[in-house]
């Protein structure tokens, strides 16, 4: 979504996003991001009370003002309540705002192309929002955790799925 048109934004864009129990891939998340072009990250932690706090993990990113997190996994927000609520808040910070979940993945055909260059593109000058067609993925028989990256371990859409067509 296209926020802040008087042009007093402080990022680009950002991403909001609700975590429950996904630390294990919160950093690969960011890290596709940066590289992206994604200036800001906005996390709800609803990981439940046994999980370490996505802070643990996050912690140099936080300190780098990179991530903000906000405790709610005591509050039972479903994801859309989070997500407005959040939006509510930075809406005048970011110029754009994108909402995922933390195993969604943004993929350009053009392998060069950043973020920022296809949300300027002239295109979306009369737009406030965008709404970006969708692949899910099957799990790939992989029943437990190992080290490769989540684009590395689930390679194929599932064929029947009415949006992956």
């Amino acid at each position: 979504m296209k926020m802040a048109k008087n042009g007093t934004h402080i990022y680009h864009s950002c991403i909001i996003a609700k975590a429950k129990n996904e630390n294990l891939y919160a950093r690969e998340f960011i890290e596709y991001y940066l590289n992206l072009g994604v200036e800001k990250f906005y996390f709800g932690d609803d990981n439940e009370d046994f999980v370490e706090n996505l802070s643990d993990v996050l912690d140099d990113y936080i300190k780098k003002g990179i991530v903000e997190i906000e405790y709610i996994n005591n509050l039972h927000m479903p994801h859309h309540d989070f997500c407005e609520y959040t939006f509510k808040a930075i809406k005048f910070r970011c110029k754009w705002i994108l909402i995922f979940d933390i195993d969604e993945y943004l993929e350009f055909t053009d392998k060069n192309m950043t973020l920022k260059s296809y949300l300027d593109a002239p295109m979306f000058d009369k737009c406030d929002a965008i709404r970006i067609h969708w692949m899910i993925y099957d799990d790939n028989n992989l029943i437990y955790y190992d080290n490769r990256t989540l684009k590395e371990r689930f390679t194929h859409g599932l064929p029947n799925e009415e949006s992956n067509q």
